[in-house]
């Protein structure tokens, strides 16, 4: 194994420029406004970036004119960046140079891991969203992006081609956002963890027997939503939205009608204050859970384009709502509210049709 060192202190630029197997390449920075960039080809690479004590730091950027911040070709390579400071960036958007992505592997079992401490700190342009941040292509690769003890932090996307895919992205503080985690293909794993206010998440699954999950919790009194959108294609694929704090969340699954769209399962559960949960199931044979356990709550869930239609939706306490619409097929519906205000407003039009409700106080 060869490795490559590289240290640098105050404004300078680091690059690693790697072509064989077993190698490592490691570039340490201190101060701030610092470019770093590492290409590796071959397998069982390791690439490590520490941009630590400074703020504007870059790995990939739009003003370097020859490839992307990190770019692993092969299988088994690892990449790890610590970014401590804030308006730190990992970026890249050269289309003349055909580079989009700050951070890409092309190959089997390649892992990412990222962790940045502070404000504004940036995964992915903005400007550019559907350009990954960080992509990878293959099969079984895992990437793991933490983003801690600030404020405005963003992933723009993370992108993983193949199947048995894991990816978790984790944000603690406020007006933390995930434009979009994208997993295409099968048995894929994703999760989005924010913990804090004002905090979004979206994420999308196309493909087979994908799980997806986001949670966001820890919300205080009188702040501005959480919201959380998962956009899910293809057959067996469960999705699952749980938020909980005292804030204003906000929860929408929306699993659109393919021809080979086919059960599915979309789950919201919310805890607590002025609860707002979305679903719009088009398909055949998916199952829609709604829970909703406290304060102002709300639902809606419509299904559409037929076949075995299920919906259950279940609120314990305070002002609740729920309204369902469902259109074609074999149908059914529970709601059950158990605590004060109640509502709900059932309509079927077609087929199998089913209905309950229980409503107490």
């Amino acid at each position: 194994m060869r490795k490559i060192f590289v240290g640098l202190f105050a404004v300078m630029v680091g690059v690693c420029l790697v072509y064989a197997q077993g190698n490592q390449a490691t570039v340490q920075q201190q101060s701030s406004n610092n470019f770093a960039k590492i290409e590796q080809t071959g397998s069982n690479q390791i690439a490590t970036v520490t941009q630590q004590t400074g703020d504007g730091n870059v790995i990939g950027t739009v003003g370097e004119p020859a490839a992307g911040g990190i770019v692993q070709n092969g299988s088994e390579n690892r990449v790890e960046v610590l970014q401590d400071g804030s308006g730190n960036r990992i970026s890249q958007y050269r289309p003349s140079q055909n580079v989009y992505n700050a951070i890409f592997q092309d190959g089997d079992r390649n892992e990412v891991y990222i962790t940045q401490v502070g404000n504004d700190q940036v995964v992915g342009l903005k400007t550019y969203a559907y350009h990954a941040g960080v992509e990878q292509r293959g099969d079984q690769n895992s990437a793991s992006i933490w983003q801690g003890d600030g404020v405005a932090n963003r992933l723009e996307e993370l992108f993983q081609s193949g199947a048995g895919h894991q990816a978790t992205v984790e944000q603690h503080g406020n007006e933390n956002v995930v434009s979009r985690i994208h997993q295409y293909g099968s048995f894929n794993n994703g999760e989005i963890l924010q913990f804090g206010n004002e905090n979004t998440a979206h994420m999308d699954a196309n493909g087979r027997e994908n799980r997806t999950r986001i949670l966001q919790g820890n919300a205080t009194p009188g702040t501005e939503a959480n919201e959380a959108t998962q956009w899910v294609n293809g057959e067996k694929n469960v999705v699952t939205i749980m938020q909980d704090g005292a804030g204003y969340n906000k929860a929408f699954q929306h699993l659109p009608s393919t021809a080979w769209g086919s059960e599915n399962t979309a789950t919201i559960i919310q805890e607590g204050q002025y609860n707002d949960a979305y679903q719009k199931i088009m398909g055949s044979e998916n199952v829609a859970i709604i829970e909703s356990h406290g304060d102002y709550n709300g639902t809606t869930d419509i299904d559409g384009d037929g076949s075995a239609d299920r919906v259950q939706i279940i609120q314990n306490g305070d002002l609740n709502r729920a309204e369902i619409y469902q259109y074609g097929s074999y149908n059914g519906v529970i709601v059950t509210q158990n605590g004060d205000g109640h509502a709900a407003y059932v309509e079927q039009n077609g087929d199998g049709n089913k209905a309950i409700i229980y409503q107490s106080n």
